[in-house]
């Protein structure tokens, strides 16, 4: 009986391993994960095999309940507009980190550098 009792916490806290905690914003960009057989509407797929998963990236509009969330569509698109959050993946745009320029680099990329400098290379 006791191992009973210890059965839904087990699976409980299996299940919760494998979850992504995602908090999106309302005004966010997403990716819509396309499932090929039901959204041939969004993209015009040739090889559905080699094709992009994901669509997109859309605006959120709106939050609905819990896990649903409102995107902004094109208009020719015949889906319903609002989607499950398993189905959308958070724009993460990258950053641009520039690197110093090296010593003796002019602006026009020109290598000036003291005839010692050189030498002692």
């Amino acid at each position: 009986m006791e191992e009973l009792a210890k059965c839904p916490n087990q699976i409980k806290r299996y299940v919760d391993n494998h979850r992504r905690d995602v908090q999106l914003k309302v005004g966010e960009s997403v990716y819509l994960k396309l499932q090929p057989c039901r959204m041939r509407s969004l993209a015009k797929m040739v090889n559905e095999k080699l094709s992009p998963h994901y669509y997109g990236p859309h605006k959120i509009l709106a939050k609905i309940g819990v896990m649903a969330y409102q995107m902004e569509l094109q208009l020719c698109s015949k889906i319903h507009s609002v989607f499950h959050m398993v189905l959308l993946e958070k724009v993460i745009y990258p950053t641009q980190k520039s690197q110093p320029r090296p010593e003796g680099l002019t602006d026009k990329l020109v290598l000036t550098l003291p005839l010692e400098v050189v030498l002692d290379c």
